[in-house]
């Protein structure tokens, strides 16, 4: 708010003087200067709005390939007509995850027994096929020889992708509108890219009076409007911000 002092000169008054006879001819007059006099009136400056804030995107997206999960596998049995089908699944967890592959070797194993192939299985297992399985029994001079017992011996892992959430680099903003204005647009032009692709916001809203702050809000992308006809929205990368003409 600012006083503005304004001085008054240059007026006079009115001064009746009587004189004889004047309920018949009446009172003479004259005119006397008044000493200057000033009054103060205060202007009251119009309503701005300084916004600050900043205006990204977050997205979704695929990481490089690691291993999640690795072990040895290591079984025996000395029952040399041994045949059993040792496939498993091995998983990663479900959310934000996914295997991608499944890679083995075999350090050792008997004859028949075998292992792999690895498959997929669903988006978050992969399958390690394998056989545990002996060499069977002969007989020689009526006596019951192992021709060779089962065993095997291999290494496993999962290779999986992890969903990570990533972030455009911001814009920001730092405008004050001028006097009348009450809405105003910053425009983001990024590409969406990757998934869940989501634009965010945080603009901190000042209502001004002069150099005054009379009242500030902080608006965003999940508090978009103040009950109080301070609205912000967000649509294909531009935010509008528009604000009431008058104080609260």
């Amino acid at each position: 708010m600012t006083s503005v002092s304004i001085t008054i000169s240059g007026l006079a008054k009115r001064v009746l003087e009587p004189r004889f006879m004047s309920w018949l001819f009446g009172c003479g007059e004259s005119l006397e200067e008044v000493q200057n006099s000033s009054l103060t009136v205060a202007l009251q400056p119009r309503f701005r709005y300084r916004l600050q804030g900043e205006v990204w995107a977050t997205y979704k997206e695929w990481s490089e390939p690691f291993v999640q999960q690795h072990d040895t596998f290591n079984r025996r049995s000395d029952n040399c007509d041994h045949d059993e089908d040792i496939s498993f699944p091995a998983c990663v967890p479900s959310e934000n995850m996914r295997a991608v592959e499944g890679r083995y070797s075999i350090r050792n194993k008997s004859g028949p027994s075998s292992f792999g192939p690895a498959l997929p299985s669903g988006s978050n297992c992969i399958l390690f096929k394998g056989r545990l399985k002996g060499s069977g029994y002969d007989w020689i001079l009526g006596i019951k020889n192992c021709k060779g017992s089962a065993w095997l011996d291999a290494d496993w892992e999962v290779v999986a992708q992890r969903l990570e959430e990533k972030a455009i680099p911001p814009i920001r903003f730092n405008n004050v509108l001028p006097i009348g204005q009450y809405s105003h647009a910053i425009n983001n032009s990024q590409a969406p890219k990757g998934e869940g692709w989501r634009w965010r916001f945080i603009v901190r809203v000042e209502q001004l009076r002069g150099s005054q702050v009379i009242a500030a809000e902080t608006l965003t992308d999940g508090r978009m409007d103040n009950a109080n006809g301070w609205i912000a929205n967000m649509r294909d990368g531009v935010l509008t911000v528009t604000l009431p003409a008058e104080g609260n």
